[in-house]
């Protein structure tokens, strides 16, 4: 079985379908986000654990888009997932690094993670519109 999605994926950019199912990749690897032609993305019982559930559950489409915005983010060290019907933070966003921009705007977290603090290097962080719990997590 299958235990990692190498990362030189990134290079194959004519890509449009890509399956796995059915192996125990834990991870769907940001690089994934550089194939502009993937169009259908079957990860059917695997652990994945990133992105999280409530992502993978609005299914291939939407987990192809989510990569895309990730890695765009990656690039540029600023992050906007703005009504990407998140219900938690996105902990792929503290993978990024110098990460300076996140822009969360009109989704529906409810609390942020204490690891949050590892982006030191953050200058804009935006949570308009959210249902956050009162108490963060750290």
């Amino acid at each position: 079985m299958i235990q990692e999605i190498p990362t030189e994926f990134e290079k194959m950019v004519l890509l449009e379908d890509l399956s796995f199912n059915s192996n125990q990749i834990s991870v769907i690897p940001l690089v994934l986000g550089n194939l502009g032609r993937m169009r259908n993305i079957n990860y059917d019982n695997n652990p994945i654990k990133s992105p999280r559930e409530d992502v993978l559950a609005q299914g291939s489409e939407s987990v192809i888009l989510y990569m895309q915005r990730m890695y765009q983010s990656a690039l540029k060290s600023g992050l906007e997932m703005v009504n990407a019907n998140l219900k938690h933070f996105p902990v792929e966003a503290l993978t990024v690094p110098k990460l300076h921009s996140l822009i969360l705007d009109d989704n529906v977290i409810e609390v942020l993670p204490a690891e949050v603090k590892v982006l030191s290097g953050l200058t804009i962080l935006s949570l308009q519109v959210q249902i956050l719990n009162s108490q963060l997590g750290y």
